[in-house]
Formats: C-alpha cells, structure tokens, sequence
C-alpha cells in the first residue's frame, strides 16, 4: 500500500471514530420536520422540543408508605382496634359523637328509643326500619326512601339497595 493510500485509510479510520453530527441528548432547541411523505402535496409541520434520554420520561415510584399501626379507640368503656387512624376517626364520629336524636322518643313518651344519629341520613333509615308507623304518618316529615326500578319494575325499600340493584343488574342503565 501507497503512503497516499495509507493516508486516506487513516482518514476513513479518524472518520468513524468521531462523535456523530447530531446527538439528540445535546439538542435543544426546537425541530421542524416538514415535508416528510411525499404522497402528500401539503408540507406538514411538527414541531419536537429537546430530546432528551428517554430513560428521564419513565414513572418515577412513589414513595412507599409504611402501613400504620392499628389504633384503639381512646373512649371509656369501647377499646374497640382499627386498622388505621381514618377508621377509628369515623367510628368516633358516628358512636361517639353522635348528636340527631331519634323523633320518636320526643314525640311518644311510650317509646324509649333513645338512639342518637351522626347523620340525618342514618337517623331517617332507623326510624323507617325501626319505627315504621311513625315513619309514615306524612305529619312527622320523615322522607321516603327506595322506589321502583326504571328498568325492571322491582320494588326496592332503600335508595342504596336500588343504586346497588342498577349497577349490578343493569349495568348502571337509567
């Protein structure tokens, strides 16, 4: 081999070992592509912003959290366990805090129901399922609850159990 084709073979050798023209972690500014098909007559413009190493867009994991402790109900008397502190908090709220007194026991000294309620909601259930004359004197102002399928026709007595009967059987149709 030639000293001029030495030279050259050394050239090709440099050539390749060189860093590419374009490398996409280094590159950011804005690229248009226009053009790309040529089946169609109008040029399409996309616009990419920086590429950058495709291992920067994978889910980062959440920080896992440790499962807290079961906690005790703090009352007198209940000592009852619950898995988290949101449970124990709504077993607070609905037993021992509970401040909607049931109608009847105001209304007829006979009755000695002495049930208090966190929520109107769960003192109407009670006085419908527990005191159901009460319930449906209309002067009492207690509201019904349940109703007849709009598909199917059932009688259903509580607004949950004809939420729960749509969904299951009929797939949430109305």
């Amino acid at each position: 081999m030639s000293f001029e084709g030495l030279a050259i073979a050394e050239e090709q050798d440099e050539s390749s070992s060189s860093p590419p023209l374009f490398n996409p972690n280094e590159y950011d500014e804005e690229m248009t592509v226009a053009g790309l098909s040529s089946r169609h007559s109008t040029s399409t413009q996309h616009k990419h912003k920086s590429s950058t190493p495709k291992s920067s867009f994978r889910p980062k994991k959440a920080p896992s959290r440790k499962p807290s402790s079961p906690v005790q109900c703090p009352h007198e008397g209940c000592g009852e366990w619950f898995p988290r502190p949101t449970e124990l908090h709504k077993h607070e709220h609905k037993e021992h805090n509970p401040h909607i007194p049931c109608p009847v026991r105001s209304t007829d000294p006979r009755v000695t129901c002495s049930k208090k309620f966190y929520t109107k909601k769960d003192m109407y259930r009670h006085v419908r399922t527990t005191h159901p004359r009460f319930a449906e004197d209309p002067a009492n102002d207690i509201p019904e609850d349940g109703g007849v399928c709009p598909v199917c026709g059932i009688m259903v007595k509580r607004d949950d159990n004809l939420r729960r009967h749509m969904l299951k059987q009929h797939k949430g149709k109305t």
